[in-house]
């Protein structure tokens, strides 16, 4: 018995490639990040993986609670976990977009949902891009390593 196998495409290869980077290649830069999640398990964990990276990192538990941070303080990033109690990720993002000079800020939405579908209706909410839950390392370092140069300052 066969088992069907497919060559990736070019642009496949290369999005893996960009994907593999190594942790200590990616964070040449000290970011100000907020992490917006509910699950103090999940924060400590990606605070610490932050930290490691030199990030400074300051943590609130809801979307209210981000939209409130960043309205009193510039940040380079935001990691907004998707369900969240009081005010969503979506939701929280939503708010954010609308703000003034806000179109510049990246936010990597974070999610156990794996499928694209739902990946798509939160880039439409305005986040950059999604981080699946769990998550490694690795995975974080990458998806945080493109992000590094659009900080709120350049505008």
């Amino acid at each position: 018995m066969l088992i069907p196998f497919e060559f990736p495409t070019k642009e496949e290869a290369e999005s893996y490639k960009d994907k593999s980077k190594s942790v200590e290649n990616v964070h040449d830069e000290k970011l100000q990040i907020l992490l917006a999640e509910d699950n103090m398990v999940n924060a400590v964990i990606a605070k610490a993986f932050l930290k490691k990276f030199g990030h400074e990192v300051e943590h609130v538990e809801n979307g209210r609670l981000a939209v409130n941070a960043i309205e009193n303080k510039a940040y380079d990033l935001v990691l907004m976990d998707i369900h969240m109690p009081e005010m969503d990720g979506m939701e929280a993002t939503f708010i954010i977009r609308k703000s003034k000079g806000s179109d510049v800020l990246p936010i990597i939405g974070v999610t156990a949902e794996a499928f694209t579908d739902r990946h798509r209706e939160f880039k439409n909410s305005g986040m950059n891009d999604i981080l699946t839950k769990p998550f490694t390392e690795q995975q974080l370092a990458s998806v945080i390593s493109g992000y590094g140069h659009m900080t709120t300052d350049d505008t």
